[in-house]
C-alpha cells in the first residue's frame, strides 16, 4: 500500500522468509509515515493549523507547524494578531505570498476588525483570491443592528434610532491605564496593566461607548462618573478576557446592548 504518508517497501514473497532488511525497511517506512501526520498534541488541542502572527499592524504573516503545498481552495488557517488592524489588510502563510484578508462579503477589513490577542479564523476561496473571516469591528454595523438599543422603539424614531442607523463607532487604541470615554467611540485596551475607561459625565440617549480588553485581562474597569450602570450605582469591572462590551445610555441608565 502507497499513499502520501505511507511508502510501501517491498513485499516480501509469500511463503518465504523475512530477512532483517525487509522488516527493517518496514520499520523506516512506518516511521516516516507518523513523521509526516500531525503530532498527538496538535491533534488533541486542534492547533493545528494555528499561529501566532510575526508580521506589522495590517500586514500579518504566519508560519503554521505544518506549511501547506499552496492557497488552495478552502485552505483554513487562525492566528493570534499581534497588533489591531486600522484598515484594510493582508497576511502571508508560510512564505506562500501577501493575501488580501477579506469579510465574508469581500469588502476590506475595517479598523478593529482583527482586534489584538484574538484568535482569527479565515479561509481561503481560489473563487476570489482572497482569505474571508468575520469582521468583529463595530465600525459599519448595519442600522438594524445598532437599532437593537431603541429598547422596543422603532429604531428609525428619535436620537437612539439614528445612532443604529449609522452604526459608525470611531476605534481608539488606548495605551496607558486611564481613559475617558466620549460618546460613539470603541476603545481597544492594549496597556499591560489594567485600564479604567470613565463613561462622558452628561451623557444623552443613544450615546454609545464600547470596550474591547485587548490587554487580556479580567481587572478593567468601566467607571460610571454619575450615572449607572443597569440602574447600578457600581463600576462595571470587565472579568472576561477579550470579550467586548457595548453601553448605549438608555432610559437615564448605561445599558449592555
Amino acid at each position: 500500500m502507497t499513499n502520501a504518508y505511507f511508502q510501501s517497501p517491498t513485499d516480501v514473497v509469500a511463503v518465504s522468509k523475512a530477512l532483517s532488511a525487509d522488516i527493517n525497511n518496514l520499520d523506516a517506512a512506518i516511521n516516516l509515515a507518523f513523521d509526516a501526520v500531525p503530532t498527538e498534541d496538535h491533534l488533541k488541542r486542534g492547533t493545528t493549523p494555528f499561529a501566532v502572527d510575526t508580521g506589522a499592524v495590517n500586514a500579518y504573516l504566519i508560519a503554521l507547524p505544518y506549511a501547506p503545498s499552496g492557497y488552495v481552495d478552502g485552505l483554513h488557517i487562525s492566528f493570534r494578531p499581534l497588533n489591531t488592524n486600522t484598515t484594510a489588510s493582508t497576511i502571508n502563510v508560510n512564505g506562500l505570498g501577501v493575501k488580501s484578508i477579506r469579510r465574508m462579503d469581500g469588502t476590506p477589513m475595517l479598523a478593529g476588525d482583527l482586534p489584538v490577542g484574538t484568535p482569527v479564523e479565515a479561509r481561503y476561496s481560489t473563487a476570489t483570491g482572497y482569505f474571508h473571516t468575520v469582521g468583529n469591528s463595530s465600525t459599519g454595523a448595519t442600522g438594524a443592528t445598532g437599532a437593537t438599543g431603541a429598547t422596543g422603539a422603532t429604531g428609525a424614531t428619535g436620537a437612539t434610532g439614528a445612532t443604529g442607523a449609522s452604526g459608525f463607532l470611531t476605534v481608539v487604541s488606548v495605551s496607558g491605564t486611564t481613559q475617558t470615554a466620549v460618546a460613539n467611540n470603541r476603545y481597544s485596551l492594549e496597556n499591560v496593566a489594567a485600564t479604567t475607561v470613565t463613561l462622558p459625565a452628561t451623557p444623552a440617549a443613544g450615546d454609545i461607548v464600547a470596550v474591547v480588553p485587548a490587554n487580556a485581562l479580567t481587572t478593567n474597569i468601566i467607571a460610571r462618573n454619575g450615572s449607572t450602570i443597569m440602574g447600578s450605582a457600581t463600576d462595571l469591572t470587565l472579568d472576561s478576557a477579550y470579550a467586548p462590551v457595548t453601553l448605549q445610555y438608555l432610559n437615564s441608565s448605561w445599558r449592555l446592548i
